[in-house]
């Protein structure tokens, strides 16, 4: 008897560690808006798809980021999908304006992640909408390249006029300075080059490049900001 049970104890440790081992493993936050790791996306479209959410975050400073996976590896969709946004936070910290919308091809499977500061327009039934209405009739053609243009554009049109799409970028706030203080300043800029020597500038300039750090990665991305969220957003499979 005590073999029996010392046998079942060890079968259960198994089927333990082989779930653990099984689990699905969240990468790294990835230094692109769109990461392919399903390979389903030619290089052409991602770096199509990549230009154009970019220029969203840059009008909006909200964040649409795309991400395909092989599968999920056995474990729940909405576990992995919501431990994935924990993971990368995509969106601002203070605005908590991003979205992920996520692709596992094996299980054809697909989950909008919403942000905090963003389910007030980007409902949960809407999320349902676009990947009911826009993304799986092209999926289920086998068009993933389609399919996941139009659930962008559908989260993009949703999205742009929130209260959580305030423009933050360094651009737009010198643009919004007033042209005379902009003269000002130059015009001091230009007394305080006459006046002092170039060897002091010189200095200055290479001090300047010896401390400097980037953030984010290629392409102009920036690197997600710390957004957080709650589980809202939608889940729907092909």
């Amino acid at each position: 008897m005590r073999v029996h049970r010392l046998a079942a104890v060890l079968i259960v440790l198994l089927l333990a560690c082989t779930s653990v081992a099984a689990a699905f493993k969240i990468p790294p936050p990835p230094r692109t808006l769109v990461s392919d790791f399903a390979d389903i996306l030619s290089p052409a479209f991602e770096s199509k798809l990549e230009s154009i959410l970019l220029e969203f975050e840059q009008k909006t400073a909200n964040q649409i980021a795309v991400a395909t996976f092989p599968s999920l590896e056995g474990d729940n969709l909405e576990d992995s999908s919501i431990r994935i946004a924990e993971a990368w936070k995509p969106g601002k910290i203070e605005r908590d304006n991003g979205v992920l919308l996520l692709v596992f091809r094996d299980d054809r499977a697909i989950r909008i992640e919403v942000g905090y500061g963003l389910e007030a327009v980007l409902t949960d039934a809407l999320s349902q909408s676009i990947i009911r209405d826009d993304i799986i009739p092209s999926f289920r053609q086998g068009q993933f390249e389609e399919g996941i243009l139009a659930g962008v554009t559908a989260i993009a049109e949703a999205t742009e006029g929130s209260d959580a799409a305030t423009v933050a970028d360094d651009d737009d706030m010198v643009d919004r300075i007033p042209l005379g203080i902009k003269v000002l300043a130059f015009l001091i800029i230009f007394i305080l080059l006459r006046m002092i020597p170039w060897p002091f500038w010189l200095g200055v300039g290479l001090g300047s490049s010896r401390g400097r750090h980037y953030r984010g990665g290629f392409g102009g991305f920036r690197g997600f900001g710390g957004g957080r969220f709650g589980g809202g957003g939608a889940s729907g499979r092909w």
